[in-house]
């Protein structure tokens, strides 16, 4: 699962990050908890970082406040 958050969070930062950016989230967390820390870690913080330079994550972050 750590491979696979990782996978997803990496492409999400390039690629519709509002899709694979959430996936990376769910799969690192999954991971840290199947012992897979650091893989889960790298998976959340590419996760992170993809949802940080998503438009549409900008947008629905912006609009609530």
């Amino acid at each position: 699962m750590g491979i696979a958050g990782f996978v997803n969070g990496l492409i999400g930062i390039f690629f519709l990050s509002f899709i694979l950016s959430p996936l990376a989230l769910i799969f690192g967390i999954i991971a840290i908890f199947k012992k897979q820390t650091v893989w889960g870690i790298i998976a959340i913080i590419f996760a992170i970082i993809g949802m940080a330079n998503s438009p549409v994550f900008k947008f629905f972050f912006l609009s609530l406040f």
